[in-house]
């Protein structure tokens, strides 16, 4: 028969127990979101380069109709650089 201690002792360690894989568990979750979140700046980056390189593609040969697509999604790179004035004239 086990005492009331050994009770009380098992009870918490079970508790302990309970909370660390709590924890971890959460850890786990919080590392994806944080993956999750630094992928998606990786595609804002990228896609903010392919844009750039529309735009570098339309000056290097003389494309007017590239060059008007592409300046417009060029804002977020003035805005970043502060060029408000240019900022201004594309959007």
């Amino acid at each position: 028969m086990m005492s009331s201690s050994s009770n009380n002792r098992l009870a918490i360690n079970q508790v302990r127990t309970r909370k660390f894989w709590m924890t971890m568990k959460n850890i786990a979750m919080i590392q994806k979101e944080k993956a999750r979140q630094d992928s998606g700046v990786l595609v804002y980056l990228c896609t903010v380069y392919a844009s750039y390189k529309e735009f570098s593609k339309a000056i290097r040969t003389g494309d007017f109709d590239l060059y008007l697509h592409s300046l417009p999604r060029l804002g977020s790179i003035l805005f970043a650089f502060n060029h408000p004035n240019y900022v201004l004239i594309v959007g």
